[in-house]
C-alpha cells in the first residue's frame, strides 16, 4: 500500500461516523472529474502554451501541474516536464480513486491530526486543491496573448 495510505489510516481514530455511501460516491466522483479536468486541460497543449506567463507574479500551466505533483501528497517529486508531471498525476490520483472505490476502512474514523480533519475530508480536499489549480490554468489559457499553439 502506497505511503499515503499508510499516513491516513495509520492517523488516530475519531469518534465520528462511519463514511457513508453517499460521501464515497461524492469523493469518487469529485477524484473522477478532477482527472478528467486536468488531463483534458494539460494534455494537448504545446510547450509555449505550457510556460506561457499571464503577467510576471502570474503561474505557468507547467507550474500549475508541477504544485499538484509536489503538494499532493507533499512528498510527490518535482518534474521539469509537463508531461511527465501530469503522468505522476495521474498514477497517484488513480491510486487515490482506488483507495475510494474499494477501501473498507472507515475514513471517517481515521484523523489527520495536521489538517484537523478526517481522513475522508483529506481526501476530499486534496481533489478540491486539485480543482481550485484546474481552474487556474483555465484562467491562464483564457488571458490574452496566450499562444494558439
Amino acid at each position: 500500500m502506497p505511503s499515503v495510505f499508510l499516513f491516513l489510516f495509520a492517523a488516530t481514530s475519531l469518534f465520528a461516523d462511519p463514511m457513508t455511501q453517499s460521501e464515497r460516491e461524492h469523493l469518487i466522483s469529485h477524484l473522477e472529474m478532477t482527472q478528467t479536468w486536468l488531463t483534458d486541460e494539460v494534455s494537448s497543449q504545446s510547450a509555449p502554451q505550457l510556460n506561457f506567463r499571464p503577467a510576471p507574479d502570474r503561474w505557468t500551466v507547467a507550474e500549475v501541474v508541477q504544485h499538484l505533483v509536489i503538494a499532493e501528497p507533499n512528498y510527490w517529486k518535482l518534474l521539469n516536464d509537463a508531461a511527465q508531471a501530469l503522468q505522476a498525476f495521474l498514477k497517484m490520483h488513480a491510486q487515490l480513486l482506488e483507495l475510494a472505490r474499494s477501501t473498507n476502512e472507515d475514513l471517517r474514523g481515521h484523523a489527520v491530526p495536521e489538517w484537523g480533519v478526517d481522513a475522508y475530508q483529506c481526501l476530499l480536499e486534496i481533489s478540491t486543491h486539485e480543482q481550485r489549480h484546474i481552474l487556474q490554468i483555465r484562467e491562464i489559457k483564457a488571458s490574452p496573448g496566450f499562444p494558439k499553439k
